[in-house]
Order: structure tokens, then C-alpha cells, then sequence
């Protein structure tokens, strides 16, 4: 039953840990208990409650793979009430399955089935709802923080480097430029490349300035000024991806009516 509570941990808390994984570290736990009822003299209530949260911590560390104390804790508490809400249903089925004579492997994988199920339909409810997040973007010396939505309609690719872009409103990231740079990044964008060749030169290395052709609602082919990030943020529920050499599209016109946001996140940027 260890083994089906590991892999709900896993799930809960997002881990990258295989099935193999699980499976040692709930042989690991079995061992341990075992050989603690064997060689105990006396079994105290105190001294098996904290054996088994040691052998909990041990079970977690080795099939789920955290390794900081704060998720170790984090993961040790998913691993009880996992084990609880587990437990609950088998305490709930048995009535109904005594008459059958189940075996228990195939009643306890049922049960982890549903549980899995439940928590999956959970987060998948969960990240409907909450499409936003904040993203910091890092030129220089230079910060700047803005409010992201992500779009999972959003498949543009820099042909240059092959990463997803993301695009923001163009007057948003202004804020990270000096002014020999956005006199530059004008005349680029406006294609005055003739007018703009020293200030380019001089001003856009680090932007690397370039067009990638998109197609969207209302426009059937058209060229995306694309930048490049020296690094940029994302700020999530489940924590923060920063990723270096970010492509960014620049768009003159307003992301969003109300202002809610000024970016939208390309979800292939947080896998590249």
C-alpha cells in the first residue's frame, strides 16, 4: 500500500520520480518497520509513532527523489494524507467487497485509481482557473515586472533559436531600454534601416533585433518584431522558471482591454 501512497505523492506535489522509485523506497519503509517490531523489546505507542515518521521521511526521500528539508516536510505530509484519504476508501469499500473476495492488490490499485483520477481533474480545475501570473523581465541593469496570461493558443517559434516567444505590449517594454536604444529599436521596427544604421549598431547588440512572420485572428501572414531577454522570470503557483535568452514579440497594440495583463506566455517557454 506504500507504493500506491508514494506514487500519490508524486502527484501531488509534482514529483519526477519513475514507478521504480516508489517501489524501493516502500520496500525500504517495509524493511524498516520490520525490523523494528522484530528487534524492539518493548513497543512503545511513542517510539512507533516516531520510527514511522522517520520511515516516512526515508520512504519519500528515496521514491518521490526530494531532497531539500522543505520538501521532504511538504512531501511527508502529502504521504499521510494520502495514506489517510487511501485508507478512507478502503474502509469504505470493505463492506462492499467482502462477498467478492477481492484480492487486496487489485482493491488497493482501485482505490489509488480513483484517488489519482480525483487529483489529476483537481489541478487540471485548478490551472483553468488561474491563467495568470507575474513575470519579471532582466535587461542589463534593468527590471521590470509585469502581469502574463498564458495562451495555450500561442505556438509562435523564433526561427532563430528555436524557443517559444512570448509577446508583450511594446510601451511595457520600453521601461527596460535607455534612450539611444529605443530610438534604435524605432527605427528597426519602422524598418528605417538606412536612418537608424549607426544608432543600430550601437544600441541593439544586445536586443538582437529580428522579424518573425505570425498568423493571427485578423491577420492572415505579418512580421512580429522579436527581441532578445537577458533573462526572464515566471512567477506560478508551483514556483518560478527563469529562463535565459528569452525571444520577446513586441506589439503596439494593447494586450488586454482592461489593462489586466501585458504579456502573453507561450506555455512552451516554461519547457524549453
Amino acid at each position: 500500500m506504500d507504493f500506491w501512497v508514494l506514487c500519490l505523492t508524486n502527484v501531488l506535489l509534482k514529483g519526477t520520480a519513475s514507478p521504480l522509485r516508489a517501489f524501493w523506497g516502500a520496500v525500504f519503509g517495509a524493511l524498516g518497520m520490520c525490523g523494528f517490531l522484530v528487534f524492539s523489546r518493548e513497543i512503545h505507542t511513542a517510539g512507533l509513532v516516531i520510527f514511522y515518521s522517520i520511515s516516512v521521511l526515508v520512504m519519500v526521500r528515496t521514491g518521490c527523489g526530494f531532497k531539500t528539508l522543505k520538501k521532504l516536510l511538504a512531501a511527508s505530509a502529502a504521504f499521510f494524507g494520502a495514506s489517510f484519504l487511501l485508507g478512507g476508501i478502503l474502509l469504505f469499500a470493505e463492506p462492499f467487497l467482502k462477498e467478492k473476495e477481492l484480492p487486496f492488490l487489485f482493491i488497493t490499485t482501485a482505490a489509488y485509481l480513483i484517488l489519482y483520477t480525483g487529483i489529476r481533474l483537481c489541478k487540471y480545475l485548478k490551472g483553468k482557473s488561474s491563467l495568470s501570473c507575474d513575470v519579471k523581465l532582466v535587461l542589463k541593469d534593468r527590471e521590470r515586472k509585469v502581469k502574463g496570461l498564458y495562451d495555450t493558443g500561442n505556438c509562435l517559434l523564433d526561427t532563430q533559436t528555436g524557443k517559444p516567444v512570448c509577446v508583450m505590449e511594446y510601451s511595457s517594454f520600453e521601461g527596460l531600454l535607455d534612450r539611444e536604444q529605443r530610438e534604435a529599436l524605432e527605427h528597426f521596427c519602422a524598418m528605417n534601416l538606412e536612418e537608424g544604421k549607426e544608432q543600430m549598431g550601437k544600441g541593439l547588440e544586445e536586443l538582437q533585433p529580428r522579424f518573425v512572420l505570425y498568423t493571427s485572428v485578423g491577420c492572415q501572414r505579418g512580421l512580429l518584431p522579436v527581441v532578445t531577454a537577458e533573462s526572464m522570470t515566471v512567477y506560478t503557483e508551483d514556483g518560478e522558471k527563469e529562463i535565459r535568452g528569452a525571444p520577446i514579440g513586441l506589439s503596439r497594440t494593447s494586450l488586454s482591454l482592461d489593462r489586466r495583463f501585458q504579456m502573453i506566455i507561450n506555455p512552451g517557454i516554461l519547457k524549453s
